[in-house]
């Protein structure tokens, strides 16, 4: 599992996660996978006004690729 850093911007009601070996970003804006994400890190929002870091539970940063006869497609 890869590593990840996130925080909740207060001002726009966003939660920005970062991922540290790649450094791509990802904005989660609906209210309702903001609080799955919470779920399933064990956080509150409140925790959250500050960066922290954890492993990606939900793979937001999971590498996916697809098998079409034998040959690899990386998305």
């Amino acid at each position: 599992m890869e590593e990840i850093r996130f925080y909740f911007d207060d001002l726009e009601k966003k939660l920005n996660v970062v991922h540290v070996s790649t450094g791509k970003r990802k904005v989660i804006k609906s209210q309702k996978k903001i609080q799955r994400f919470l779920n399933t890190h064990g956080v509150t929002l409140e925790q959250c006004k500050k960066v922290r870091r954890d492993v990606d539970r939900m793979g937001l940063f999971k590498r996916k690729f697809f098998l079409f006869k034998n040959r690899r497609y990386f998305v």
